[in-house]
């Protein structure tokens, strides 16, 4: 049993096992009910769970998007912790107060649930309306909390969005497919440095 104690009718809503293979990373509402927290524990013994979300608002939830470093070293995750309905996305090492990677964000804005890690966990690529409300951009930032985010996507135009991030191609380049000024295109960008975005595809639906 790695949920130790659980309060009644608790439940565990997802769980990754760390590449290492030594301990699991689970969410669960097992000391709150209604409120999803991520914890840590290891597979070998039974123990007390690590709560790695740290604090949570009242009404604050953690998403069932976190994601594990490839290290093994941080947990990446999507929360409305800080204030309720307003999600931003963080990283956890299970030491200390959990870090904030999407930097600051205003009411009436969200960071995605879905993101990409880098192939080496030493970047988060993530989508949010961060700046112009409901227009969503791809940002990315440092899983270690060094630096703060960076946006992708360039400048858009009134009317176009980022629909998803795709890939990590390399450690350079992140693709990611968008909808400009009316049309789908597949995209390239910079990972790591604010730069213009480019198109590989050209155009492939009309809306």
């Amino acid at each position: 049993v790695l949920n130790v104690a659980p309060q009644p009718y608790g439940t565990i809503a997802e769980y990754q096992v760390a590449p290492d293979g030594l301990s699991a990373v689970f969410l669960s509402d097992h000391e709150a009910d209604e409120q999803y927290e991520l914890y840590a524990a290891p597979l070998a013994v039974q123990g007390v769970p690590a709560r790695l979300s740290g604090t949570l608002t009242a009404g604050g939830d953690v998403l069932d998007t976190f994601r594990i470093t490839s290290d093994g070293a941080r947990v990446v995750y999507v929360a409305d912790q800080d204030t309720d309905e307003t999600f931003e996305l963080y990283a956890s090492t299970g030491a200390g107060v959990p870090v904030k990677l999407s930097g600051a964000v205003l009411s009436s804005h969200d960071v995605e649930p879905d993101f990409l890690l880098a192939h080496d966990g030493t970047y988060a690529y993530f989508l949010g309306d961060l700046g112009v409300v409901n227009q969503v951009e791809l940002y990315s930032a440092p899983t270690d909390g060094s630096a703060g985010r960076i946006k992708l996507s360039g400048t858009l135009t009134t009317g176009s969005d980022v629909l998803a991030v795709l890939h990590e191609a390399n450690e350079d380049v992140v693709l990611f497919r968008a909808v400009l000024d009316g049309t789908v295109h597949l995209m390239g960008a910079e990972g790591t440095t604010a730069g213009a975005p480019w198109s590989l595809s050209g155009s492939l639906t009309s809306f």
